[in-house]
This record gives structure tokens, C-alpha cells and sequence, in this order.
């Protein structure tokens, strides 16, 4: 996935891209790369809502290394750990980044979501969601995923293809769905 991306480095602004995402951290293409062990700020800018969170460089790709790899040169940031309550919009917006980009790209594929000891899987055809399951709740695709768009917390793999889906359950967007669940939150909170 790439995404545009703002790195701070003591007070230094630099303009990057990253080329893979995840709860945890990211890679990020800079070349040359920064040292492992520096604290960054990280930025990202979804849909014109800016993000910032802070990390640290756990593994730098030079050039040489980078092209022997097929790669880009780079660094891996993990984002700071435990995430502070200010952090949480980051958190929520990287899964309903990914969810979004899969809607854009038309990918088709499953998103396993882990949290605590909770796992739900999301499958995709063609960038719409057609089924979602949890070991949480035994409910329909829908309950589901207004479930999942509720965690603060957690982990995913991303595994690309076609998933095998029995006749599909939903058929919706993505952006529909992130719709009515902030409608559904809006009004629980009133």
C-alpha cells in the first residue's frame, strides 16, 4: 500500500511513501534511510484528516541491500507502544484505510483482524465486503462488521485472492458501511 507520508525528525519535515501498513508500524521508502533507534513523528493525511502518531526506526534498507532484496530503500518504523488514547484515531483510521483502499483497488482477498483473543475475518471480491465472520458474536456479516469497526485495538494479516465464499451476504461498499456505522455511533452517543 502506498500511501503518502510525513516523517518529523527532530523538527526536520520529510516527505516519504510508505509501502507497507499495519497496526504495528510501517515501511517507509527514504532514501538514505535513518539510523535504527530514531524516534520519528509519523503523519499520514487519509481523506484530508491528518494523523500523528510517533515511532521508532527498527530496521534500515540502504540502497545496495534494497536492490539485492527487490526492494525499495527504506526504513521500518514500529509506532510507539502502548498507543496513548491521543493515538487512537491513528489506530482506527489504518484499518479503515485498508478496508477503503481494498473498495478502491478492487481487491479481492481476506482480512483477518485479531484482538485480545478475538479474531474476525473479512472477506473481499472485487473491493466489496461479501462476508464477515468473529469468534465473538454468531451473528450475520453486517452485525459483524459494525462489531469490528468498534475495536481500538488489534492486529491483521491481509491474505490477496479470491476468497471461498459460499453465496455472498453482503453486498455492499465499504464506504456504506463505515457510513452507517458512524451514523449507528452518532446515535447511540445521543
Amino acid at each position: 500500500m502506498n500511501l503518502p507520508v510525513e516523517l518529523i525528525v527532530g523538527g526536520r519535515r520529510m516527505r516519504a511513501v510508505s509501502q507497507d501498513l499495519s497496526a504495528l508500524g510501517m515501511f517507509v521508502r527514504l532514501s538514505p534511510p535513518l539510523p535504527v533507534g530514531t524516534a520519528v513523528q509519523i503523519v499520514l493525511a487519509p481523506n484530508g484528516q491528518r494523523l500523528v502518531t510517533a515511532g521508532r526506526v527498527t530496521h534500515a534498507l540502504a540502497e545496495v541491500e534494497a536492490r539485492t532484496l527487490g526492494r525499495f530503500p527504506g526504513i521500518g518504523v514500529a509506532f510507539r507502544d502502548p498507543v496513548r488514547p491521543a493515538d487512537q484515531p491513528f489506530t482506527q483510521a489504518i484499518v479503515r484505510l485498508l478496508v477503503t483502499m481494498f473498495e478502491q483497488e478492487r481487491k479481492s482477498g481476506q482480512l483477518a483482524l485479531t484482538r485480545d483473543q478475538v479474531v474476525a475475518w473479512v472477506d473481499f471480491i472485487d473491493g466489496k465486503i461479501v462476508r464477515a465472520r468473529s469468534t465473538e458474536i454468531d451473528a450475520d456479516s453486517r452485525t459483524v462488521m459494525m462489531s469490528v469497526l468498534d475495536w481500538q485495538a488489534g492486529y491483521f494479516e491481509l491474505v490477496a485472492g479470491s476468497p471461498a465464499v459460499a453465496p455472498p451476504e453482503l453486498d455492499t461498499t465499504v464506504t456504506h458501511l463505515l457510513l452507517e456505522h458512524a451514523r449507528l455511533r452518532d446515535e447511540a452517543m445521543h
